[in-house]
Parts: structure tokens; sequence; C-alpha cells
């Protein structure tokens, strides 16, 4: 019987269910018998764990789509020596003609992996899923677009706090995710636009918005700076303001590619080898 096996990996998104149940009604449009879905990722496929979806009926595809986190269950699971031979195998022995994994870079490589252990006979396909919009080749991942627009309510929402409390907590740092890339950080520049829900041809030019508008800094890491410079841009725009909303990455940089604040071994490293360190806004918040 012509199958599908679909899985998800990965943080969860606001949208990641919309990919399932779209690989699930497009599976049945292909002429594919039955959906099969991965419980937990590639570590309950390891494990046997399979669920047929192939009676999932429209309703509750449609009801899926708006439903957040992973359905089927995630897994930040890095494959072993002899992993995806298995995984191989398991397609073989269920009749899989096409194996689609939701994920962002790691969840790529896994696919990768699955695809040179299996050869020409399965089609291996990555749907893209990362909300730091990292992924090479991909102009806007799906859940990108959700996390950017929680990221710029959440420093508009800030900002209004900082500037009612500016007389006792006048400097406010926000630090976002994004591992090394700066979409997120940068979508915090969305806030500044006080007028966003007026009409089109009522909005204020952005060479006419008052300077006082927050965020008043945004750092990427593709920029990286020396703490001395930004601590001076805070410092700066406090004299001139009296306030100040500061936004930056998880792992914004210094110019000698070390995470700022960091000492010593990472607090963590992840099963991909992905380090994190101590809070960089943290650090910032005790140099200010």
């Amino acid at each position: 019987m012509r199958t599908l096996l679909v899985g998800q990996s990965g943080g969860p998104t606001a949208v990641i269910n919309a990919s399932l149940a779209g690989v699930v009604d497009q599976a049945r449009k292909a002429g594919f018998r039955r959906v099969l879905g991965m419980q937990y990722g590639v570590l309950g496929a390891l494990q046997g764990e399979l669920v047929d979806l192939s009676g999932v009926d429209a309703a509750r595809l449609e009801r899926l789509k708006r439903t957040p986190s992973a359905a089927l269950g995630s897994c930040r699971y890095r494959l072993q020596s002899g992993d995806a031979e298995r995984l191989a195998a398991l397609c073989k022995q269920e009749d899989v003609a096409a194996f689609v994994y939701i994920g962002g870079n790691d969840s790529a490589d896994t696919s990768l992996q699955v695809a040179r252990a299996a050869g020409p006979g399965l089609s291996v396909v990555g749907v893209p899923k990362t909300i730091d919009n990292d992924l090479a080749g991909t102009d806007h991942c799906p859940g990108y677009g959700s996390a950017a627009r929680f990221v710029a309510q959440i420093t508009r929402e800030t900002a209004l706090d900082t500037q009612a409390m500016r007389a006792t907590d006048p400097i406010r740092l926000i630090e976002v995710m994004g591992r090394h890339a700066g979409w997120l950080p940068a979508a915090a520049w969305l806030a500044r636009e006080r007028s966003h829900d007026a009409p089109q041809d009522k909005r204020v030019p952005a060479r006419e918005r008052s300077q006082d508008d927050a965020p008043h800094l945004v750092y990427v890491p593709e920029r990286p700076l020396p703490v001395e410079r930004i601590v001076s841009d805070v410092r700066q725009v406090y004299a001139q303001h009296g306030w100040c909303v500061v936004v930056l990455c998880e792992n914004q940089p210094t110019p000698d590619g070390r995470v700022i604040g960091a000492v010593g071994q990472p607090r963590w490293v992840d099963p991909f080898g992905h380090a994190y360190h101590d809070s960089p806004a943290q650090f910032l918040t005790h140099q200010l």
C-alpha cells in the first residue's frame, strides 16, 4: 500500500500543525493510500511509534491548521550510528514511498541522512520550520511571521510600560531568540510605528516619527559590537530621552566572536552541538 510517512521535529511553532495538515491533505490528493505519522519525530519512529492519519477527516484537518504546538509530538534527537539505516528499513517495511520531515536546520540534516541511507527508491522531503528564519535557501520560514509579530507586540507593550515607569525603571533590555540570526530581533522595529492601526494614507512616514519612539536600539548578531559601544549607545539615548528600550539576540556577539557575557564553558550544549551561554541582556544589565 503506497504510504507517506510524516513527522515533526524541533521546537513547536504557531503553525507547524498547519504544515502537517497540508502534508496530509496533499498526500491524499497525490494518491497515497495511507499516511503514517511519527509520534515524537524520528525518536518515536525508531521505537516503532507510528499513528495512522489516513482517517483524519477534513473538519479535523481544518481545526489542526489553527492548533498551536506539535500534534504528533516532537523531539530534538541527533541520529546515532545506524539510525538512518534503521529508518530506511522501516520505510521499506511499511511500503513508504515518501518520507516528509517538518523542522529546521538540524531536521534537514536528519532528512539528508535518511535520503542517503535509503537511496533513490525513497522520496525525502524537508518542510521548513524555524522561527529563527535561518534556514538556508528559504525566504521566510513558516513560523517566523507569527514569532516576529509576537516580538513586535511584546516590544510595544514593554515600551509603554517603560515609558510610564521611566522615573524608577528607565532602561529595559529585551532578549529574544534567534540563535545566530537577527531576523527576530529585527522584527522589534515593527513596534516603532505608533500609527500602526491607522489607514495606510494616514500613517506617519518613518522620517517624521518621533525619535523618542521605542525600541530605541536593536542589535543583531550579524553586526557584532563591543560591550563598551552598546553601553555607550544606551547611555546616550537615556541622556537624550530619559528612558531607553533595547532589543538584542540571545547570542549577541562581540567582534571577537564571543557571546556577550560568556565566561568559560557554555551553560548547556544541545544534542546537535549548539552552545547556550549566560544571558547577554543580564550581563549588560550589570554593566549599566
